[in-house]
């Protein structure tokens, strides 16, 4: 695994050949910078700074990031199949057209991103705060959302067939023109395609058990 003590050595080794795969990248203010295109599979992002920073079309697969500064970020069409991210913040960022199937995320903030036409097939997305999320046309068939914070969630033409709500605040979420079979969630289904603000917490009791 090739260690970079500093952000000038990252992108003097960048320039020679684009590539950053199986990385330490630990504790680098990456921020601002624009690495779209990078090829970053395996990489380590520990404790990393990338607020503001330009993903874009990277491959992000089985990247490994805890406790890392991601707020704004861009992160377009990217491919993040089983990344691995916890603590991490990622709000107001643009994860919209990226393929994260499989990715995990784990009690991060994610308030006000932007997942539209995103892939998240099977993820793992438990306990994160997701107030404000877009997931217009995303596909979350087979994901996992059990705990976390939805509340004022927009899901517009989405695919949430088998995923689990369960345990979700889902207060004043908009759900419309979604599929939902198999789906787990408490009470009475919320997607009914018309109701905008209604107060889903008061429709959808909560429970102990799973």
């Amino acid at each position: 695994m090739n260690r970079f003590e500093s952000r000038e050595a990252l992108l003097e080794a960048y320039g020679r050949d684009g590539s950053l795969v199986d990385a330490d990248l630990v504790l680098l203010d990456l921020s601002g910078l624009d690495l779209s295109g990078l090829d970053l599979t395996g990489a380590t992002l520990s404790g990393s700074r990338l607020d503001g920073t330009k993903l874009d079309g990277c491959r992000l697969e089985s990247i490994f990031v805890q406790d890392g500064d991601w707020r704004g970020a861009s992160l377009r069409g990217v491919q993040g199949d089983s990344a691995f991210f916890q603590r991490v913040i990622l709000t107001e960022a643009c994860c919209a057209g990226g393929d994260l199937s499989g990715a995990n995320l784990m009690i991060c903030n994610a308030a006000g991103t932007d997942f539209s036409d995103a892939r998240l097939d099977r993820a793992q997305i438990l306990d994160c705060d997701l107030s404000g999320a877009n997931f217009s046309g995303a596909t979350l068939a087979g994901a996992n959302l059990h705990g976390s914070e939805l509340e004022g969630a927009r899901f517009i033409r989405c695919n949430l067939r088998e995923a689990d709500l369960r345990k979700t605040d889902l207060t004043r979420a908009h759900f419309e023109a979604v599929l939902t079979e198999g789906a787990l969630y408490y009470g009475k289904s919320p997607w009914d395609g018309t109701t905008r603000d209604e107060d889903w917490a008061a429709r959808l009791p909560t429970f102990d058990g799973e």
